[in-house]
């Protein structure tokens, strides 16, 4: 197994126009290769991005159809194939749709149930230059050929997670505690980002990064799992720290914590980036309608904004993705865009602010985009589940991006 160590890198190359006041850098969260190139940026404001803009257009949409086939329950995940197929998970009726490039219905993987070929509760997709991979059953892969022949089936040894293709294998998340489980003191939980093969098997490792202890509040069960942790994973302000991850197809990792403004390069290519972005603080408005939002489960109906311990600013990175081009788009945390809503209240759809990089951490656009990220992306297009208000439904949507660089 080859294991990519890290240490902090002394050399930093500046990568910002000269003259005015020098950015500040926050310190970095994950320590930079040695030898590695480190880019930084200055940040982008946001009057400077209204008139840039990456323009999205819808190219296909599946759903609300009467073909039984077009009637999606939950699509989890939507990811194409190098032909263009694209292939949808559905949570709902436990089963992957597959589609050509047309939109023309072609088979059916799995289906409800737990004996060979069937699934339950999926959860993740993958598809790689031979394989389509479900995560099902909580630590069960699920395999098939691109034709559609049941490969086999896996039982893991741990849960993966953020299942992603690439030409060779799939990259995925394990996790795990890291020291005692234990009442009085609650231990960090490690995040191990891998590329395994596709029948399983663990290859290589890109990185690990662990996750501050969570708060206790209480615990759940005879599993003793920290409630209050679990739960501030589910989004909105909490936690800080957040892993995020994308992968190109040609193997290249990108990785960031959300926490600062700050990506690394991982594979085929390696380097690391910075961005001088501030982090506004979080409002006691913020803090009362995620503590609304929190309360309603029964073991936090006596928490305190205080018994959680809120961050003092917002996290800067909200989303992180590769477009079909191997260009790393990453969506910066920008209240009160993102910022928590109340429950009765719709989001309108608005326009997002977005900074893409080349596969080699060249800045090159800064500007707004309507999408706030895909599951997929192959060429001009990436691809999403979403549900229709007008309608109700559950659509898959194949949209195409028109990239101004």
């Amino acid at each position: 197994m080859q294991i990519e160590r890290s240490v902090i890198s002394l050399a930093l190359l500046g990568c910002f126009a000269c003259g005015g006041p020098s950015p500040e850098f926050a310190d970095w969260t994950i320590s930079v290769p040695e030898g590695v190139t480190v880019h930084e940026y200055p940040a982008v404001p946001s009057d400077e991005r209204a008139d840039s803009r990456i323009d999205v257009v819808e190219d296909l949409v599946l759903g609300s159809d009467a073909d039984p086939q077009r009637a999606f329950y939950r699509p989890q995940r939507v990811v194409p194939d190098a032909d263009g197929n694209i292939y949808v998970l559905e949570q709902g009726n436990q089963r992957v749709q597959v589609f050509d490039a047309r939109g023309n219905y072609v088979r059916t993987l799995g289906g409800e149930g737990q004996g060979p070929g069937e699934l339950a509760l999926p959860t993740e997709l993958a598809v790689t230059a031979d394989r389509v991979v479900v995560r099902a059953d909580r630590n069960r892969l699920n395999t098939w050929t691109l034709s559609g022949q049941h490969a086999g089936d896996v039982r893991l040894e741990t849960d993966l997670a953020g299942l992603a293709g690439m030409d060779s294998g799939f990259v995925a998340r394990r996790e795990e505690w890291v020291g005692a489980l234990v009442l009085e003191a609650p231990p960090a939980r490690r995040f191990t980002l891998a590329r395994y093969e596709s029948d399983g098997r663990e290859a290589s490792v890109y990185a690990a990064i662990d996750q501050p202890p969570p708060p206790v509040l209480g615990y759940i069960g005879s599993r003793s799992e920290f409630f209050a942790g679990v739960l501030l994973q589910r989004g909105g302000v909490l936690p800080v720290f957040t892993e995020r991850h994308a992968v190109s197809r040609d193997g290249t990792l990108y990785l960031t914590t959300s926490e600062e403004y700050q990506l690394h390069a991982y594979g085929g290519r390696r380097w690391a980036l910075r961005v001088a972005w501030p982090r506004d603080p979080v409002t006691e408005q913020a803090v009362e309608i995620e503590m609304a939002r929190l309360r309603v489960p029964e073991p936090l109906a006596g928490a305190t904004a205080d018994d959680l311990g809120f961050p003092e600013r917002f996290k800067a990175i909200a989303g992180l993705q590769v477009d079909g081009h191997g260009h790393v788009y990453v969506f910066p945390f920008h209240p009160p865009l993102d910022a928590p809503q109340p429950p009765d209240i719709d989001r309108p759809r608005q326009d997002r602010p977005v900074d893409v990089y080349s596969a080699d951490g060249e800045h090159l656009f800064s500007g707004l985009i309507s999408l706030g990220g895909w599951s997929g992306a192959l060429g001009d297009f990436v691809y999403n589940a979403r549900r229709e208000p007008a309608t109700d439904e559950d659509e898959v949507v194949r949209f195409r991006l028109i990239e101004p660089f």
